[in-house]
């Protein structure tokens, strides 16, 4: 099975370079931010909380009172703060930072270095004893996703680095030489891709938004370890492998 360790490391240092680079250091920026819809001032106006403000703008895009999104924010001619390519956040994002199992790089890769037949067997256990022995509702529906997801063959977890936290999932493709990955970076937006051997490890890589895809290319040398790259702008917009669901069980009738 190959390993996806070392592109995690890499996309983790990436975010952190891009976030500090000079187009991404003021509204104008090129990097999606992340908000929270506060209140609906309007027809087209709503109060946001970007970061640690509080700022009104425009949306031509109907917004939901209490929902979070990725959007690229642009100052017009008039000083206007204004919003484009807005991308609703999945739930899940909101919840990482409370996510009550979390692991290190160093913990996945032991989880992902077994042999192939032992690949998430004692991380499924992990989760199971968890499962059942969980106290709080967010805690049953947290673990009962997870395994779920290890149900329909993607296995989904929570990384923290450096305490910043992101989820990422991974699947297997019909080879053993490929392997399919979506993970949500704050400051990247959703991202798909592929890892896969063809005269070394290959990486293709799917964003949401351009303007990220137009950075990473810029910055393509600082990841190491592949013997070849591809980034591109995902359409459709990349979704995850497996969507974690609000309720475990279907009480409908």
């Amino acid at each position: 099975m190959l390993n996806p360790i070392n592109a995690l490391q890499q996309l983790g240092l990436l975010q952190d370079l891009l976030k500090d680079h000079p187009q991404a250091r003021n509204f104008n920026g090129t990097l999606p931010l992340l908000l929270k819809v506060l209140e609906k001032k309007g027809a087209d106006q709503y109060l946001l909380q970007l970061g640690n403000q509080v700022l009104e703008s425009k949306s031509q895009k109907n917004l939901v009172l209490g929902k979070t999104y990725w959007a690229l924010v642009h100052k017009s001619s008039v000083g206007a703060t204004m919003l484009s390519n807005l991308i609703p956040q999945p739930p899940i994002l909101a919840e990482l930072k409370n996510a009550p199992l979390k692991l290190d790089l160093q913990e996945l890769h032991k989880i992902l270095s077994q042999e192939s037949k032992e690949v998430l067997k004692d991380y499924q256990q992990q989760i199971l004893h968890h499962f059942t022995h969980a106290t709080t509702r967010q805690d049953f529906l947290f673990f009962g996703n997870l395994l779920l997801s290890l149900q329909h063959e993607v296995a989904s977890f929570v990384i923290t680095d450096g305490h910043k936290e992101s989820l990422v999932q991974f699947k297997k493709g019909g080879k053993q030489e490929r392997l399919e990955f979506y993970a949500l970076y704050p400051h990247l937006g959703p991202l798909q891709g592929v890892l896969y051997k063809q005269e070394g490890i290959c990486l293709s890589l799917g964003v949401a938004y351009e303007s990220v895809a137009t950075l990473l290319k810029g910055q393509t040398d600082t990841l190491k370890g592949f013997s070849r790259i591809e980034i591109y702008t995902a359409k459709p917009l990349p979704e995850p492998l497996f969507s974690f669901e609000e309720n475990l069980l279907d009480t409908r009738g």
